[in-house]
């Protein structure tokens, strides 16, 4: 179960910080708003599976 409420947590921050980042106008730098947002997906789904990975791992990898 705490996994599962990490990762929901984890993932939300992550979107809700990009949100009232872009929201508030903290990203007025000439860089590609869609591929830093990109980016971050990119970053959580990498960091979600290597969770999933390493909790596989130890519990059925002994």
């Amino acid at each position: 179960m705490w996994r599962g409420v990490g990762a929901t947590r984890f993932l939300r921050s992550a979107l809700r910080g990009f949100v009232s980042l872009e929201t508030n106008g903290a990203f007025e730098l000439p860089v590609d708003r869609e591929r830093s947002f990109a980016e971050l997906v990119d970053s959580v789904v990498t960091a979600l599976a290597a969770w999933s990975d390493a909790e596989f791992r130890r519990n059925y990898c002994s």
